[in-house]
């Protein structure tokens, strides 16, 4: 004696993948060229943080230097009056 089924196995029969004849053409639009500038933008600025960070100190010692060159320069300036 076979067992009754409460639901048809045809209906969950999967269907046969479609194979595609034609590549699917890439079509750009304005988004994916904002997409792109904002992108090479970012890498960019992350370069120059990067490049900024890593001469840190040099441009440090850099300003102390033109802040003592400054003072040196009044301190002279006010000697010779």
């Amino acid at each position: 004696m076979k067992r009754p089924q409460l639901v048809d196995p045809n209906w969950f029969k999967k269907p046969e993948p479609k194979i595609l004849k034609n590549t699917p053409k890439l079509t750009l639009r304005v988004s994916d060229y904002l997409n792109f500038i904002a992108i090479c933008g970012l890498i960019i600025g992350s370069f120059l943080l990067y490049e900024r960070y890593k001469k840190k100190d040099l441009i440090l010692l850099e300003k102390q230097n033109s802040v003592i060159q400054f003072h040196q320069s009044i301190k002279e300036k006010l000697e010779v009056k």
